[in-house]
């Protein structure tokens, strides 16, 4: 018999400012089984969604996770499923704090395992909450990106600063979107030519 009252849930984008990938997992569940999924779980009482998502990502990955942020919210209802259930899934993205670390299998009775998959090509079958917020058209918040910035800007006051930098920095920090480095690339030679003139 379906649950009586819709149930909250929280889906995690984990992403790693060195690449564009998510960490996905095959679920072992009477809902959704063999069918990949993020890491989450249920919003417990009292808690922020930034909360549950640390929270569940660090129980069932031993990932630990930072900058968490709102990415969307679907609204499923389950019926095919052996236990049929109603979801309101609210989707978080959280940054890796440490980019070399590696998603471990710590809930093994709940996921066959997790990987790194590119964004958004996740395998199929695909977890009903997931496929519908798929279907939104999300885009990661690229981590690389802000890094790139940041140090972009930390060069605004730098006499040093020169276009070949830029280029450099882009590839040192794995950023390698063409978009990324044309922009980049104007911004850098317009702040040049902007100090020249100034004389800074």
């Amino acid at each position: 018999m379906a649950a009586a009252v819709p149930r909250v849930g929280v889906g995690v984008l984990v992403v790693n400012k060195a690449h564009s990938a998510v960490v996905v997992g095959r679920r072992r569940s009477s809902v959704g089984d063999s069918k990949y999924a993020l890491p989450g779980g249920h919003l417990e009482f009292g808690e922020t969604w930034e909360e549950c998502a640390a929270r569940e990502v660090l129980e069932e990955t031993g990932l630990i996770i930072h900058n968490v942020q709102f990415a969307g919210v679907t609204n499923t209802v389950m019926l095919k499923e052996r236990r049929p259930c109603h979801y309101v899934t609210i989707f978080m993205q959280g940054e890796l704090l440490d980019p070399t670390q590696e998603p471990e299998n710590l809930e093994s009775d709940k996921c066959h395992g997790w990987e790194w998959v590119e964004w958004p090509s996740i395998p199929e079958p695909v977890f009903e909450p997931l496929q519908t917020f798929l279907k939104s058209g999300y885009k990661l918040k690229n981590a690389a990106m802000s890094v790139s910035f940041q140090v972009f800007f930390g060069w605004i006051l730098d006499k040093e600063l020169t276009a070949e930098n830029w280029l450099f920095d882009c590839v040192r920090y794995g950023i390698s979107r063409l978009r990324v480095h044309v922009f980049g690339f104007s911004l850098a030679l317009g702040v040049i030519q902007m100090k020249e003139a100034l004389e800074i």
